[in-house]
């Protein structure tokens, strides 16, 4: 199997666990965000999808969250994916969420979700464009 674990990314608002253990996805973005205007202050939350099919243990997953063209704030996270509370297993795949992560962004660009393997190296990059939100047009009839 390749190094690359990560199998998918969701780009979201915020993650929230319910008293059943049931995840709650909330304002998902597909492959894209409008924000009102730059410079943006901003949280963002990711629903990783794991696979686990050849581990009998914990395995570590490592990644970046870089917000778009001017790097004005990093966070790099590094899960042990065995201990995780709030983590869904579903046969060999495991969602689990991050912690909401605030971001800064000067100008319009990608917000990138890269995973690493343990030397630092880049396995995969998932990402969203972040860009400028269109004005809203309103239209008045006249009588």
């Amino acid at each position: 199997m390749s190094n690359n674990r990560v199998r998918n990314v969701i780009f979201c608002d915020d993650i929230r666990t319910e008293n059943n253990g049931k995840l709650i996805a909330i304002g998902i973005y597909s492959d894209n965000m409008s924000v009102p205007s730059f410079p943006f202050n901003g949280t963002m939350s990711f629903l990783i999808a794991v696979d686990m099919s050849d581990v009998e243990e914990s395995v570590f997953i490592h990644f970046d969250f870089i917000p778009a063209s001017e790097i004005r704030s990093k966070v790099e996270l590094r899960f042990e994916v065995g201990i995780l509370p709030n983590a869904i297993r579903r046969n060999n795949v495991i969602l689990f969420p991050s912690p909401q992560l605030p971001f800064s962004i000067a100008d319009e660009g990608y917000m990138m979700f890269r995973e690493k393997s343990e030397a630092g190296e880049i396995l995969q990059e998932f990402r969203i464009f972040i860009g400028r939100a269109p004005l809203a047009v309103v239209s008045q009839e006249r009588s």
